[in-house]
């Protein structure tokens, strides 16, 4: 057994912990069998701050006692919608939502650049060192299920403005910035969680939207990106960018002249799997010039991965060269990110950061500056004059593959109960992506037709892709009392409201962030957002 080469390869590799919010003996196995030295934590891994706190610090130890230096320790929190670590100060607006609030006023990239820095601190505390995020893909299809309000803009002025700004905060507090999804996943129709997405567009075309914000990142400082399973077929019509050389050594290393790390999106992605096992998609994805391959959802994927770089080395069909060079990244960057050596993190130091109610009051004051009035009818008088608003809101749920569901469920309807007198809620279905018919219920059907109120409140969510919630926006629309529209996520969802005199308040998000300045700014008749997105008004 070549155990430099078992070791090199470990280093190369992200895994996942599953099932738990601690080491289990399956996570104790990849490391101790398989060297693998790196960790993607998602939301059920992190539960409070003592546990995460000592998750981390266990992997770190083990890591290290097996191959001498600390695990970089990847998370997924880019603000908003998805956001793994769910303690208050660890929850900062997402990208529209702060591009919505910061992109008309001069101290935009100022903010972005403190977001980016106090949830840098935060998360680093934790001991997650490696965050992914920020998007920069420029969400140029309003139809895009998976990145939408996760994007900063459709304008890649805005996005580059913005992402380098967070980008260089996380930096500053000492965190490993992970921008995604190179080349770009903004101007696809299909979530490649679920499938393979094609973006047909020229070369030209790519170089001046879906290319700019990374080109710019790069050229800033940018140290690691996230690559994006989608098949651009004007520069390879074969291969996904993740498995194309064409994209990540001639495009990414030649063209764009990028020298750091390339990381896989999770190669346990239906776009992925769906197609190749994971020991073939670790080395096309080796072979195509990747550094590191992330397996977040299994432990048998980077057992198989491991092995199968292990073979395709000692084969010949990769050269050793190629595994030294990925490695001699990997160690780089962990040494620049101190991570040589274990320093464990103190919980209670976390807590300080994490409970830190300046940082706190910040955040929630970005959001309310992010709550939208589209162009047309004024929303503040229509609520002041109803004595008996009734608010038709779903519960929060994980809308997209990229989000965790929610460890405590929110409802905007509770809240605008607790919040006013004399206001009436009905939680109503997220409803399902099914493309047929959705009727409503019954029970859904009584309370539009009761005579309880004088003001309908609907909340939609990325309603363009849910039939339900498109039918219950028509019945609402067919009844004679007034109506308020909320979008508390696509602000594309805009195109969907006919009747000329209802207001429509883009919240961008589903967060207590969100809901507290939605309910607060609907409470002043306040709203000082500019939706950074083009939106379409079918009235």
């Amino acid at each position: 057994m070549d155990y430099q080469l078992r070791q090199q390869i470990g280093q190369m590799i992200f895994a996942g912990v599953p099932v738990a919010d601690e080491v289990d003996d399956q996570t104790y196995h990849l490391i101790r069998a398989y060297d693998i030295a790196n960790f993607c934590l998602f939301g059920h891994n992190i539960v409070s701050i003592p546990q995460t706190c000592a998750l981390c610090n266990e992997l770190a130890e083990l890591c290290a006692g097996c191959n001498g230096v600390m695990p970089l320790i990847i998370a997924d929190q880019e603000g908003g919608a998805v956001s793994r670590a769910k303690m208050e100060g660890a929850h900062f607006p997402g990208a529209m939502a702060l591009a919505a609030a910061y992109d008309h006023k001069e101290n935009g990239a100022e903010i972005a650049n403190s977001i980016g820095h106090l949830g840098g601190l935060v998360i680093k505390a934790l001991g997650i060192n490696t965050n992914d995020a920020p998007v920069l893909d420029v969400n140029i299809n309003p139809s895009n299920p998976i990145i939408g309000t996760r994007s900063f803009s459709d304008d890649p002025r805005v996005v580059s403005k913005f992402g380098i700004a967070q980008l260089k905060g996380m930096k500053e507090a000492g965190v490993l910035s992970v921008v995604k999804h190179y080349p770009g996943h903004g101007g696809v129709s299909t979530d490649s969680h679920l499938n393979l997405p094609e973006n047909k567009a020229t070369r030209e075309t790519l170089a001046q939207t879906e290319w700019k914000p990374f080109k710019e990142a790069f050229e800033a400082g940018a140290e690691a990106l996230m690559t994006c399973h989608v098949r651009f077929p004007n520069i390879d019509p074969d291969m996904p960018a993740t498995l194309s050389p064409k994209i990540m050594t001639q495009l990414l290393r030649v063209e764009h002249r990028f020298r750091g790390l390339a990381i896989t999106d999770c190669l346990e992605m239906d776009a992925i799997r769906s197609k190749w096992s994971p020991g073939e998609a670790a080395i096309l994805a080796v072979e195509a010039g990747c550094d590191m391959l992330t397996f977040s959802h299994s432990f048998e994927g980077p057992m198989e991965a491991a092995k199968a770089l292990f073979d395709a080395v000692t084969s010949g069909r990769i050269p050793r060269r190629r595994i030294e060079a990925s490695v001699r990244r990997i160690m780089a960057a962990k040494e620049r990110y101190r991570l040589l050596r274990h320093r464990p993190k103190d919980p209670e130091v976390a807590k300080k950061f994490a409970e830190n109610q300046d940082m706190i009051q910040f955040f929630g004051n970005v959001s309310f500056l992010s709550i939208t009035l589209l162009p047309g009818p004024d929303a503040g008088k229509l609520f002041y004059e109803s004595d008996a608003p009734k608010f038709f809101a779903p519960v929060s749920a994980a809308m997209t593959g990229a989000e965790d569901p929610p460890a405590k469920p929110l409802s905007l309807a509770k809240e605008a109960i607790a919040l006013w007198n004399g206001c009436l809620g009905v939680e109503t279905p997220i409803y399902s992506q099914e493309k047929s018919a959705v009727a409503l219920d019954e029970h859904i059907l009584s309370e539009i037709k009761a005579q309880d109120y004088n003001l309908a409140v609907l909340a939609l969510c990325n309603a363009q892709f849910r039939p339900g919630q498109q039918e219950l926006l028509r019945a609402l629309e067919a009844s004679d009392r007034p109506l308020i529209v909320l979008l508390m996520g696509s602000p594309y969802d805009a195109s969907l409201v006919k009747r000329k005199d209802v207001p429509i308040i883009a919240a961008y998000e589903y967060t207590p962030l969100s809901v507290n300045a939605l309910l607060r700014a609907m409470d002043e008749g306040r709203y000082l957002g500019r939706c950074p997105v083009k939106v379409e008004l079918n009235r």
